[in-house]
C-alpha cells in the first residue's frame, strides 16, 4: 500500500496546534498503512473488515477460484476460517491499490482452470474484507450463500497486494 502524507501550514495563533495537527495527521497515517498480521484462524474476525493485513496460510487452488484453508489450530472455527482470494482487478469487492508486479506470476503454477486441484503455502499481504451477516444454505450438495467468491460461499475475501512467497505443500494441516 502506497501512504502519503502532504504537511501543509496549520495558520493560526498557536503554534501548540499545529504541532497537535502534525502529530494527529502522522498517527492516523500510520493506523492507515500498518499491516495487521493475522493467524489463518483470524480470517473471519469482523473487527479485521477493510483492514490491511499479512498472513501465512495454505490455499486451495480449483477451477472454480482459490480458498484459503482452514488450519488445525482452528479447531471449533473450522467451517468459518476460510476465505477466498481475490485480485484488484476483479473488482469484488473494491480497493483503493493493484496487486504488486510479479505477485500473480508466484501463483500462477498453481492455477487449475481445467480441472483438479493444488495446494500451495502462501506467504501474502492484502485487505481483509468480512460479510457482517453471513447467510449460506446448502440445496442439492450445493453451497451459495451472501459472502464472496464463487456462489457466494465465504464469509470473507482476502484481496491480495502482495504475494511474498508460494510454495507446494501438503493439503492436510
Amino acid at each position: 500500500m502506497q501512504c502519503a502524507l502532504r504537511l501543509t501550514t496549520v495558520r493560526g495563533p498557536s503554534t501548540m496546534l499545529k504541532l497537535i495537527c502534525v502529530l494527529f495527521l502522522l498517527t492516523a497515517l500510520r493506523q492507515a498503512c500498518a499491516l495487521t498480521p493475522i493467524s489463518p484462524c483470524d480470517l473471519d474476525t469482523r473487527s479485521l473488515d477493510h483492514r490491511h493485513v499479512a498472513v501465512s496460510v495454505r490455499v486451495l487452488f480449483t477451477m472454480n477460484g482459490a480458498w484459503t484453508l482452514p488450519e488445525a489450530s482452528c479447531r471449533g472455527r473450522e467451517a468459518r476460517a476460510f476465505a477466498a482470494l481475490a485480485f484488484p482487478q476483479d473488482g469484488n469487492p473494491v480497493v483503493d491499490f493493484r496487486t504488486e508486479p510479479g505477485s500473480e506470476e508466484k501463483l500462477k503454477p498453481y492455477y487449475r482452470l481445467r480441472g483438479g486441484s493444488s495446494v500451495a503455502c502462501v506467504s501474502l499481504e492484502g485487505q481483509l474484507f468480512v460479510v457482517k451477516r453471513f447467510r449460506s444454505t446448502r440445496v442439492g450438495g450445493v453451497f451459495s450463500g451472501n459472502g464472496f467468491g464463487e456462489g457466494g460461499r465465504a464469509r470473507s475475501a482476502l484481496v491480495v497486494q502482495r504475494v511474498v512467497s508460494a510454495s507446494p505443500c501438503d493439503p492436510s494441516p
